[in-house]
């Protein structure tokens, strides 16, 4: 009898559904749905017997049906400019480890400076639900942290304009650190210097020129 139904279910199109694991297994799909979440006691000997039937089915769960019952997704979202600048990777090797550590996959997203895929990037994470996002790029209008805010997303900016509600901001020491290069420039006998910066409403770029 285990032997058809495992035939059945294998014979249909469709990917196994927590149906056909129920039957397979011999419990009710409540049952087979706890142990998926993990929520509630499920006896051991019970919990083997469906882990079995979804090995057999090879059964993998609906991330996406999760994200609609939980209503929110387990992905942290990353925002940076470009993936060829050498700031960057060692940054998302951190954020990836710390967002596995606390149960997260990380959602990598680049804006390469185009203001239309960067609205188009804060959509996407929206949509997907994503209950926290690092903004690890200044060049983003700080508005876009008000409209992560009234969909309920937590968000990390770079150099944003400070705090506020459901807004973290992180602010660099731009003018000690090029301050530190100056005053190396300065022990190695240079004493005429020459600042190339970009636009000067920029916090990064009023530290240089300060430093």
């Amino acid at each position: 009898r285990s032997s058809d139904l495992l035939s059945d279910a294998m014979k249909k199109k469709s990917q196994p559904t927590m149906k056909d694991v129920a039957r397979l297994s011999g419990v009710a799909e409540s049952t087979v749905s706890r142990v998926i979440s993990g929520t509630k006691f499920v006896a051991p000997e019970t919990r083997e017997a469906v882990e079995r039937a979804m090995r057999e089915l090879n059964f993998h769960r609906d991330a996406h049906a999760r994200r609609l019952a939980r209503g929110q997704s387990d992905f942290l979202g990353l925002v940076i400019s470009n993936i060829e600048n050498p700031f960057y990777p060692g940054l998302i090797k951190s954020f990836e480890t710390a967002a596995l550590n606390a149960g997260y996959e990380v959602l990598l997203c680049t804006t390469n400076y185009d203001p239309a895929r960067t609205a188009h990037v804060f959509r996407k994470l929206i949509e997907n639900k994503s209950p926290g996002v690092a903004v690890m790029t200044s060049r983003v209008d700080p508005g876009m942290a008000q409209q992560l805010a009234e969909c309920g997303v937590a968000s990390v900016f770079l150099d944003s304009g400070g705090p506020a509600p459901w807004k973290s901001d992180i602010r660099l020491d731009y003018a000690k650190g090029a301050g530190e290069a100056v005053r190396y420039l300065h022990t190695l006998g240079h004493r005429r210097f020459a600042l190339l910066a970009g636009p000067q409403n920029r916090a990064s770029h009023a530290g240089y020129r300060h430093a």
